[in-house]
């Protein structure tokens, strides 16, 4: 932890960048931080709480993060790959940011969550992941840690859900069994929402649709 609070801060004070973006202790759990301080760079912390994608920060609609000047951000290996998408879409250019890479274990499922991984707590993004050690990253931090702990939730849920049928599906009849089975599809591919910053996506009576960009950039996400 003390590695990544030192970088921070000596990229602060040798004003290599303006702001830092990354992950600090908030009442209700981990939230973003946006450091200018070097000083209160030993604010700055992650573990598995960390859940939050912060690439989202660095769309040139948010006018408010822009407007601080150049910055750093901390990124796991999942957040690395919207990162690379922004530039790789022109919203972003590479030489206005500084990538501090951290190796991760998985999150849990929420912010506000106890820290320690459990196959009941753990993320379901973060089953199959690839990149636990980021790609792109200027400065990489922290020790790999063990792989996250199995779990079978997003599977059952899915079996349970391709079981229902019109008749089964209780109050609302078709309706239900209609909205369960676009959940089944949408289990499938939507965790792409959650870790994606680049484009919204959209969901319809019809059920879980992506942006149009995300076909047309054989989005990776």
């Amino acid at each position: 932890m003390n590695e990544m609070r030192e970088l921070a801060a000596k990229l602060l004070t040798e004003g290599t960048v303006k702001v830092v973006i990354g992950y600090e202790e908030g009442p209700a759990g981990v939230r973003p931080a946006f450091v200018t301080d070097p000083a209160k760079a030993e604010t700055l912390m992650f573990d598995s709480r960390c859940v939050q994608n912060l690439a989202v920060y660095l769309n040139p609609r948010r006018s408010h993060v822009a407007d601080l000047g150049k910055l750093a951000i901390v990124v796991k290996g999942c957040d690395a790959k919207a990162v690379a998408g922004l530039i790789r879409e022109n919203q972003v250019k590479r030489e206005d940011l500084v990538i501090i890479g951290v190796r991760c274990g998985g999150v849990v499922r929420r912010a506000d969550m106890a820290a320690e991984l459990t196959a009941d707590t753990v993320a379901d993004r973060c089953q199959d992941c690839e990149v636990r050690e980021p790609k792109l990253y200027d400065h990489l931090v922290l020790p790999l840690p063990p792989p996250p702990p199995k779990s079978t939730r997003r599977e059952d849920k899915m079996a349970e859900l391709a079981k229902m049928t019109a008749g089964s599906a209780g109050p609302g009849g078709a309706s239900n069994w209609s909205a369960a089975y676009a959940a089944t599809r949408a289990a499938k591919c939507a965790p792409c929402a959650s870790a994606c910053s680049a484009w919204p996506t959209r969901a319809s009576r019809s059920g879980f649709r992506p942006h149009r960009r995300c076909k047309a950039t054989s989005c990776g996400r």
